[in-house]
């Protein structure tokens, strides 16, 4: 943080583990005593079993590659065509390598493009029709899908209101014991 080419929040960086290179952004930086945090997206192609409490590597196997001075600015929201381009390039700048960097494969989904109504619609409820031939895409939000899509247990399972237990099974007690006063 203090050196002469110090590193900022926005430079381009690589992190490399075994025979992987992912391309990466620095998203904050120190203490300076202390160097090597990735991204949970990271961590989990790294390790699968990674959470926020499970590290993926705990060995000093992983590499941090940072260049210094590489923001863009004014800073937006990242750009995963423009991070492979821009980390390729920083890689042959300094001789290559003799893997591919990884490519990150965009995750989260367009936002929908807002539609323009100039009648009222006879449909009840104020629901919109598809257009014939057009089938309605269901309805997904960003916290379903972000960094790591996950079927939740209420999205993949039905609602069935007989499964629920008329009696605890801690209440009920052996016939055969009796409680003494």
């Amino acid at each position: 943080m203090h050196g002469r080419d110090p590193v900022r929040p926005g430079d381009y960086a690589l992190v490399i583990f075994g025979n992987s290179i992912y391309p990466a952004i620095v998203g904050d930086i120190g203490p300076n005593d202390k160097v090597g945090e990735a991204s949970l997206r990271i961590a989990k192609e790294i390790n699968t079993l990674s959470t926020p409490y499970n590290r993926p590597v705990s060995d000093l196997k992983v590499t941090y590659l940072i260049f210094p001075g590489t923001a863009d600015t004014p800073f937006g929201p990242p750009d995963l065509e423009k991070l492979q381009a821009r980390c390729e390039t920083l890689v042959q700048e300094i001789g290559g390598a003799s893997v591919q960097l990884h490519h990150w494969e965009n995750i989260i989904p367009p936002s929908p493009t807002p539609s323009t109504v100039s009648s009222p619609s006879a449909t009840p409820s104020g629901m919109q029709s598809p257009s014939p031939g057009v089938s309605a895409a269901p309805s997904v939000s960003p916290s379903q899908t972000f960094a790591f899509p996950i079927a939740t247990p209420a999205a993949t399972s039905p609602t069935n209101s007989s499964l629920t237990p008329t009696k605890s099974p801690a209440a009920t007690r052996s016939p055969s014991k009796k409680r003494k006063p």
